[in-house]
């Protein structure tokens, strides 16, 4: 291995080694099967929901003026972009099997399940409520782009966005998560930042890419943010307050230590 190679890794095991041992408190998530069913529900039913008509002849002028300042045709590049960092932030929550104990983890998964459940619902019901055009469809006669179909899984609805939606949920959840886990840390504000930078950069990315507007993408991070944040506040319990701690399990390597 030659020493380009060799650097990263050292840089990033030392980067490692500095992370304390978590100290993860006892479980203060309760997970609720009956809510998780019913989410799960509402979110599948929203899944049938018709969208809205929309006009067979659209005019830029009957745009308003704030979604004007940022309103573009499609972009391939963009739209993959949004793709890849939704996908990103949806994962970012696995990362708690490896912070926690299993029992932790499921519990954290379990809850996880309904946050997204309810962000889908809540996305759906705005494209059923609020029909929207899409950004692109302004510029689809002159410029000749457009989204295939499979690009489009979404449907023409543009309000709110669902990737900022979804995004944003799982931003919220894994840093309100990470916060009730191991409070006090000092990756505390990173974590936040990768999360919800990620969840930023997929909604500009929609933006750039034609496929939303700046109100749906902001709608979207708001329901997602609530979404979010409200349904580990609904599972939390005092009993993470008492003071008391599991025994971490530590798995130890001369420079590098955590605690599962």
């Amino acid at each position: 291995m030659g020493r380009r190679r060799v650097m990263p890794v050292m840089i990033g095991l030392l980067l490692l080694g500095a992370i304390p041992a978590a100290q993860a408190q006892a479980p203060p998530l309760v997970p609720d099967g009956l809510a998780l069913a019913g989410d799960l529900f509402l979110a599948g039913f929203s899944q049938t929901l018709p969208m809205g008509v929309h006009p067979d002849v659209v005019n830029p002028a009957d745009v308003n003026g704030f979604d004007r300042l940022l309103f573009f045709p499609y972009s391939k590049g963009f739209d993959i972009a949004s793709d890849v960092t939704e996908y990103t932030t949806l994962a970012i929550p696995f990362v708690f099997v490896f912070l926690l104990s299993f029992d932790q983890a499921s519990t954290v998964g379990f809850i996880y399940a309904e946050a997204l459940s309810l962000a889908l619902f809540a996305k759906n019901a705005g494209k059923f409520l609020v029909p929207r055009v899409r950004p692109w469809v302004y510029f689809a006669a002159d410029t000749g782009r457009a989204p295939t179909a499979a690009d489009e899984l979404g449907g023409d609805d543009s309000f709110p966005s669902g990737h900022a939606s979804m995004s944003f949920a799982a931003a919220a959840f894994s840093v309100s998560v990470f916060s009730i886990y191991f409070p006090g840390s000092p990756w505390t504000v990173p974590f936040a930042l990768i999360n919800y930078g990620l969840a930023a950069a997929t909604s500009a990315f929609r933006v750039f890419a034609g496929m939303h507007f700046m109100t749906d993408v902001i709608a979207g991070a708001i329901l997602g943010t609530v979404m979010g944040n409200a349904i580990v506040l609904t599972r939390q319990t005092t009993s993470g307050a008492t003071g008391k701690s599991l025994e971490p399990f530590r798995l130890e390597v001369p420079v590098l230590s955590f605690a599962l």
